[in-house]
């Protein structure tokens, strides 16, 4: 059982995820979709970053009882990056060690992860996972929809 995240859509557009309550409790889930958001979109710790400050990181990874395993990628590295090829292999890269989990724990067999430019500093994740009863999951993510870019 996951909590649910619900999108919410605002007025201006800048549409966002939170946690969902029901009768004042946490709504729960029984897919994968919060484990998976939390796989892509939590902050890896990026320990190639000189400045320790800015090597990011997600506060619930301190109580991860599994050596060496961190939630989230390192997608976040390329915020604001360029729609250039190379950028794009990256996020590719980044988001398939980030469900490297599923195959890990037996949940999956196969996770096919395929990144392309949609535009200018906007990348479109295109994931389909098989799991090991052959059902499957197609999930598309919109990178950096609303991140601030300073030209």
């Amino acid at each position: 059982m996951d909590i649910k995240l619900t999108e919410i859509n605002t007025p201006q557009g800048d549409n966002y995820y939170d946690i969902t309550f029901t009768n004042g409790d946490f709504t729960l889930t029984e897919g994968l979709v919060t484990a998976l958001m939390m796989s892509i979109f939590c902050e890896q710790r990026d320990e190639g970053i000189e400045v320790p400050q800015q090597r990011g990181g997600w506060a619930g990874n301190q109580f991860q009882s599994i050596e060496g395993f961190q939630q989230g990628s390192l997608i976040w590295t390329l915020y604001q990056s360029p729609s250039l090829p190379d950028v794009a292999t990256q996020a590719q890269q980044f988001i398939e060690n980030a469900f490297n989990w599923l195959i890990e724990d037996g949940i999956a067999k196969v996770v096919q992860v395929e990144v392309n430019i949609i535009a200018n500093y906007k990348f479109r994740a295109s994931i389909n996972i098989t799991r090991n009863d052959d059902t499957q999951t197609a999930l598309f993510y919109d990178l950096w929809i609303n991140t601030i870019i300073n030209n």
